[in-house]
């Protein structure tokens, strides 16, 4: 990125007589590295090197990758497991929880599972994917209600499973 600002700036400085070409209020040149999130770098430095480079990389850097050193980018096979690992943690987050809630029903079970759990989405979250406050702060609340909505069907009393198996023996 940086060579090709500089071949940019050769380029179009003689004809705008200007310092620096992309510090205008017609171009503007990102710089920035992109970061790459927590969880897919944990996966880049554990797995091995033949899963974690690109094949772009592999050609741009050969000599890395025989020596075994963690890519700068995220392979397609290093971004699919991360987003798969995340999805099946996502679920699990959800049902082990209730697994735990529906067997042997009770209140004060069933808001410690729930208080727990949320405390453990939080901060699975807060270090394991890049989010921004706002979406941390939604993604911890819709989850929180979602448990917390089980709570609420799942009383205790046994008053759900009894109208269930009324209505059943109606029908």
């Amino acid at each position: 990125m940086h060579q090709r600002r500089m071949l940019l700036q050769r380029w179009f400085q003689p004809r705008f007589r200007t310092a620096d070409v992309f510090y205008s209020h017609y171009a503007f040149f990102d710089e920035t590295a992109p970061t790459i999130d927590p969880f897919r770098s944990f996966l880049m430095r554990k797995l091995p090197v033949y899963f974690t480079y690109s094949t772009n990389e592999l050609e741009d850097r050969p000599k890395e990758y025989d020596e075994g050193k963690e890519p700068k980018d995220v392979s397609s096979f290093v971004d699919h497991l991360a987003r798969f690992l995340i999805a099946i943690t996502g679920g699990l987050f959800l049902i082990v929880p209730m697994l735990i809630m529906a067997i042997e029903t009770s209140q004060k079970k069933s808001l410690i599972t729930v208080s727990v759990s949320v405390l453990l989405f939080a901060l699975a979250l807060s270090f394991g994917v890049r989010t921004s406050n706002v979406e941390a702060l939604v993604s911890t609340a819709t989850y929180a209600a979602v448990l917390v909505v089980f709570v609420g069907t799942n009383s205790g009393d046994g008053a759900t499973v009894a109208l269930a198996s009324n209505s059943t023996m109606v029908s």
